[in-house]
């Protein structure tokens, strides 16, 4: 307990004294203001000029926030990992009790458990849906696997700050799978189902559209995750 509180100690510190990771760590609030004056202003403005109704995809709107939170606090903890491979602080970490299992896990449950109650007050703060917590909590927890993915793509490929942030703009790329799957009907959408993200949004909506495939949906992107962050961890681990 007391390694954990140390380590904790010494990322807040981290983060502390640096402008963009402090950015990254407050935009997730940011997001959820942004979003509260935009959705609101551009729903009178399309119902005004174009008569779009932008209420009919708030499911949608809502499932994209809730990837994107994880993402962000994804993005700060590889940069925590990459500024310790770089200071050569991990070969000091590993001839200590803790594993790189161990020390993987720590940094990727801090993000999970950020992103969930992050996500949970997005709900409620938004309110552009009656908030089905029960029933949200799973797909909100799936969804917070994106911070893992996130970390593990970017530091087990980038090999500094400056490929890290390449990196997590490129990850970005997994979330046109969603909008693939929301955009088109026909069975060629689940091509893109193969990404993660994709899931999010099929269980996200059909939970609130009483879609009974939401289940499948869960249990898809459960295995979707777990196969991308097995192999992602094993070669990160592998490399360190």
């Amino acid at each position: 307990m007391n390694r954990i509180y140390i380590m904790l100690k010494g990322d807040f510190k981290n983060i502390s004294r640096d402008l963009m990771l402090l950015f990254i760590l407050i935009s997730p609030l940011i997001i959820a203001l942004v979003f509260n004056f935009l959705i609101p202003y551009t729903e009178n403005l399309l119902e005004a000029e174009l008569e779009f109704q932008l209420a009919e995809h708030h499911l949608f709107i809502l499932s994209f926030i809730i990837m994107l939170v994880p993402m962000m606090y994804g993005i700060i903890i590889s940069f925590l990992i990459i500024e310790e491979k770089d200071e050569n602080i991990l070969s000091y970490l590993f001839v200590t009790p803790l594993s790189k299992v161990e020390y993987l896990l720590y940094r990727t449950t801090a993000a999970v458990i950020m992103s969930v109650l992050f996500n949970i007050f997005i709900l409620y703060y938004l309110n552009l849906v009656e908030v089905r917590l029960i029933q949200s909590l799973p797909v909100i927890l799936l969804a917070a696997l994106n911070s893992i993915l996130t970390v593990l793509i970017i530091v087990t490929f980038a090999k500094n700050k400056v490929e890290a942030f390449a990196y997590a703009k490129i990850s970005g790329i997994l979330f046109l799978a969603p909008l693939i799957g929301y955009l088109f009907e026909s069975n060629w959408r689940y091509l893109a189902a193969v990404f993660p993200p994709f899931w999010i949004s099929e269980a996200f909506i059909g939970i609130y559209s009483s879609n009974a495939n939401y289940l499948f949906a869960l249990a898809a992107g459960l295995v979707i995750y777990s196969l991308w962050i097995y192999f992602l961890g094993k070669y990160f681990i592998k490399k360190i």
